[in-house]
């Protein structure tokens, strides 16, 4: 699999940022999610968008609320199929929060 951030990169908060998994096999007509693994280990199972090869998946707010390192996996749920690998998600501190004085 590999990925592309539409915008090059995302940061905490980013709402409306896309993410494309290529994958493959073709997704045409099946149900794909994708599984987030933050950096704590905390995960999210969303919906994605799919067109041939292609999952993309937008950001929400809430989505992404810690920086580092994102892990992606993709889940066939029409069959309940695992995709093999997962993919790197850099995600870059919020410039406001670095910006506190502490």
């Amino acid at each position: 699999m590999s990925i592309r951030i539409e915008s090059g990169s995302i940061t905490v908060a980013d709402v409306g940022a896309t993410v494309e998994i290529t994958t493959d096999l073709t997704l045409t007509g099946k149900n794909i999610d994708i599984l987030l693994i933050k950096p704590s280990g905390a995960t999210l199972l969303t919906d994605t968008t799919v067109s041939a090869t292609v999952a993309t998946y937008t950001t929400a707010s809430g989505d992404i609320d810690e920086s580092g390192e994102y892990w992606a996996m993709l889940k066939n749920v029409t069959d309940g199929y695992w995709f093999s690998g997962k993919v790197r998600i850099p995600v870059n501190p919020d410039p406001r929060d670095m910006a506190k004085a502490k």
